[in-house]
């Protein structure tokens, strides 16, 4: 049973651009339409991590967190994050973020508890919305500067605020600021993660009190 569940973890896992099975995304992403790319963002690695955690929760049950899958999960933040920081192009910019944001499904599920999978559940609808909305608006800044590098569009704010507003509410939401979805999205999964960490010490204390 650990050998299938590992291996449906990989299956999934490269479908849902889990470091280090990302690869595939951030060179893939950048070069498809703005339409298309937004469709991608929104749906193909969601489908993934539903997957994965219908099977992992289903099939493979646990009891406790997942000290495995909460590596990844952190890999997957940190990996996705630092390669965004990296880029001048901007839809592999929001492609690197995509991969990042898979991290926080991923540490909502590693948990193991109701708690934990309602905020992955609730964060991977947030990040459908919003990574499809980055990447269209994506596409329509690319049309009017006719470019994707960011050190090359600067300016927008004043020659095309409106684009500047389209980006900037999705962009917010996706950061967490409150009282958005991102930012509740974000909360649930850090109340889980603290209440698992509690439960996890008091049931360790509790079996550690007829040897004291």
């Amino acid at each position: 049973m650990t050998v299938l569940g590992l291996v449906l973890l990989v299956v999934f896992g490269i479908k849902a651009a889990v470091v280090p099975l990302h690869f595939w995304l951030p060179d893939s992403y950048p070069h498809a339409p703005g339409p298309v790319a937004a469709l991608f963002a929104g749906l193909l690695t969601k489908v993934g991590f539903y997957a994965l955690m219908r099977t992992q929760t289903l099939l493979f049950p646990r009891d406790e967190p997942w000290p495995l899958l909460l590596v990844l999960a952190v890999a997957t933040m940190l990996v996705g994050v630092l390669g965004a920081l990296a880029q001048d192009d901007l839809n592999r910019l929001l492609s690197f973020l995509l991969v990042s944001h898979i991290g926080f499904m991923l540490f909502g599920l590693a948990v193991f508890d109701a708690a934990g999978v309602a905020g992955a559940a609730l964060y991977a609808a947030h990040h459908i919305t919003v990574l499809a909305t980055l990447f269209l608006v994506s596409g329509l800044i690319t049309r009017r500067t006719g470019t994707v590098s960011l050190s090359a569009m600067g300016g927008l704010l004043r020659t095309a605020p409106g684009l500047a507003v389209l980006f900037a509410v999705p962009a917010l939401t996706l950061a967490g600021a409150p009282p958005t979805a991102g930012f509740v999205a974000k909360l649930a999964l850090l109340q889980a993660g603290a209440g698992a960490g509690a439960a996890r010490r008091s049931s360790r204390a509790w079996s550690c009190r007829p040897a004291c």
